[in-house]
């Protein structure tokens, strides 16, 4: 797709997103590290709704439980409101449901049951998986947000165990916008595909080509200005003492 007039619609995903996007849909594991502002949630969003779409065409999936994890609630309702205000969304935004803890447990073992994408909290999940609330074979697969951040021990890592243990039906596909965390330590980037159980990575930078020949036509140019303030006399006593 062109990137003309992406920036006037907001829905519009820019070309080089949807190559990640079907990068990501063609893998049953793998990462994506973007370079930070190449519009991770765009790619997170566009693919989820994808597997919505894919999983309303086929009745073996209409049932099925898709997830995202390591999402703030603040970050979640943000996404669940762009997603409503995208029409691409239509027909299948239904079906996306944001769980906190204000949702019961007989509540979200209903919603597990009739199906759908889930964003929801890892710290939810492991009760309802142990319980026998959510069978991990009516899991089609996770969504990660912030791989990065996923710890040995964090409970993102213990819900992608106990999947990958009961089935190894299902995907599990992560984005990242933070490249710069995966050099903080020795392999850093190795372990967090360990416990996400990956096998295969993306790397978006903005050096790549197809960023950059989307990124320069004319319609994306960011228009950047400079803006200097001069600062009270007061103001200018204070810093003029702190330095």
């Amino acid at each position: 797709a062109d990137c003309d007039g992406c920036l006037q619609r907001r829905a519009m995903v820019l070309s080089y997103q949807q190559s990640a996007v079907e990068g990501l849909l063609r893998s049953r594991t793998c990462l994506c590290i973007f370079g930070r502002g190449l519009g991770v949630q765009d790619v997170l969003l566009e693919t989820f709704r994808r597997t919505l779409a894919d999983g309303r065409t086929d009745e073996r999936h209409a049932e099925r439980v898709v997830i995202l994890l390591n999402t703030s609630q603040e970050e979640a309702e943000l996404l669940s409101k762009r997603a409503s205000e995208d029409p691409n969304w239509a027909g299948v935004y239904a079906n996306l449901i944001v769980v906190g803890r204000d949702l019961s447990v007989d509540d979200r073992a209903a919603a597990f049951a009739r199906g759908g994408a889930f964003i929801v909290s890892a710290r939810l999940l492991v009760p309802d998986i142990l319980s026998g609330r959510l069978l991990p074979d009516t899991i089609d697969g996770f969504f990660v947000n912030h791989a990065h951040s996923i710890g040995e021990l964090s409970a993102d890592a213990f819900v992608l165990r106990l999947f990958r243990q009961a089935t190894e039906r299902g995907f599990i596909r992560a984005v990242s916008d933070m490249p710069d965390a995966f050099n903080r330590s020795t392999a850093q980037l190795e372990k967090v595909m360990q416990r996400c159980f990956i096998n295969q990575l993306e790397v978006w930078p903005r050096i790549r080509k197809d960023v950059q020949d989307c990124l320069q036509q004319g319609s994306v140019q960011p228009d950047v200005r400079q803006l200097t303030l001069e600062l009270p006399k007061s103001v200018q006593d204070i810093q003029r003492h702190i330095l």
